[in-house]
């Protein structure tokens, strides 16, 4: 049995501090649960010098830890117990207070700490202020939807914010990292790479490698996928104060399997989805980050379809084809909602239309965008 300052078999903690004194031979009771193996590791083994502090407790002895700056996985388990240090990350400052006995915060230290690092994220106020309403610019905790029938310039708003934030400060970006979440296998890196160069005034192959550095690029083939995906993108956010955007693209991308296989109960047709949607609201609101997500219309409008969605003054001459059709969970977190559309009227195939509504604030803003080969021109 373990105790609570990490036993044997819950898993060690090791811990900076004096060499405790060495004991009489004498039969040690098994007091508070430590046992033999416990107090070995928790010694060092008889080593001269007391045992290093690590990022990660093992079993049986704790690996090394990770690289300077980085955080240990998971960031909840294995929580130092009151008045202790625990398996705080390397840099974590040593002269930080302690916790004082019952304050029955035990993991408190670590999460001012953790606090501390993704307070540190940049600020996105000015990605895009033709996009966005006035004052509406996205803030950390805002979850954007861009909707949309297929072919209406969606992913290339997504390449044309992507290059936006990679691109260094001194190129007129904002320097910071995204996280891409490809679940239609449609990413065109070359396409992303144009637009890049043609935003770049002397644009070098090193200067692109330094941009795409600061993309994370991962591909879903099904809803379970992306589940999976999600939550093991949790340390990655942890360890990156610099990655505050994520973008899902699409997320309606599995829903006609996911009511195949869910067969006539709407509970199992939207289990998958519900749970991410559950876990992108947590990764958003914990983390501080921005989620972009695409979803394509895949319903026919009806009377009073976007009641409760849209704001009450929409100008009717935007003429929004929305019906939500996923789940509760998702609709409730979203705060903006982008509709996009071809314009009718336009001689060129590559002139659209996006009504940007801020759904609280109920902000209504509409532009007119084209796509060229440089990317998207409002």
């Amino acid at each position: 049995m373990g105790d609570a300052f990490g036993g044997a078999e819950s898993g060690t903690q090791v811990r900076r501090g004096p060499r405790p004194a060495p004991r009489s031979p004498q039969p040690r009771a098994r007091a508070h649960g430590r046992g033999e193996r416990g107090e070995a590791v928790a010694r060092g083994k008889g080593s001269a010098e007391p045992p290093p502090l690590t990022a990660t407790g093992g079993r049986g002895g704790a690996p090394a830890g990770p690289p300077e700056g980085a955080v240990r996985e998971g960031g909840r388990e294995g929580v130092p117990p009151p008045g202790g240090r625990g398996d705080f990350p390397l840099d974590f400052p040593l002269d930080f207070p302690r916790i004082p006995e019952g304050s029955g915060f035990p993991g408190a230290v670590f999460c001012l700490y953790l606090r501390a690092r993704l307070e540190g994220r940049s600020s996105l106020k000015n990605l895009e202020p033709c996009l966005f309403a006035e004052e509406g610019s996205p803030v950390h905790g805002d979850v954007i939807e861009f909707h949309g029938p297929e072919g209406t310039g969606k992913t290339e708003m997504l390449y044309h914010l992507l290059a936006r934030c990679i691109l260094a400060k001194a190129q007129g970006g904002l320097e910071v990292e995204v996280m891409f979440v490809d679940t239609d296998y449609h990413f065109d890196m070359l396409r992303l790479v144009t637009i890049l160069e043609n935003r770049l005034a002397q644009g070098t192959e090193e200067m692109i490698k330094q941009c795409l550095g600061r993309l994370f690029l991962v591909s879903c083939s099904s809803s379970t996928q992306l589940l999976l995906t999600l939550y093991s993108l949790e340390n990655l956010f942890c360890a990156h104060p610099s990655l505050c955007v994520l973008i899902l693209d699409s997320l309606s991308a599995f829903y006609w399997i996911d009511r195949s296989n869910g067969g006539e109960s709407l509970t199992l047709q939207e289990m998958n989805l519900k749970k991410c949607a559950n876990f992108l609201e947590k990764l958003v609101t914990q983390h501080h980050l921005i989620l972009f997500a695409t979803t394509q219309t895949l319903m026919q409008k009806s009377a009073n379809s976007a009641e409760g969605f849209l704001p009450s003054k929409l100008p009717h001459e935007t003429d929004t084809d929305y019906r939500p059709y996923l789940c509760k969970s998702w609709q409730q977190m979203v705060t903006h909602r982008m509709f996009f559309s071809k314009q009718c009227n336009s001689g060129s195939s590559k002139g659209f239309t996006v009504v940007s509504c801020h759904l609280k604030r109920n902000q209504v803003v509409k532009r007119s965008f084209s796509v060229a080969e440089c990317g998207v021109q409002f």
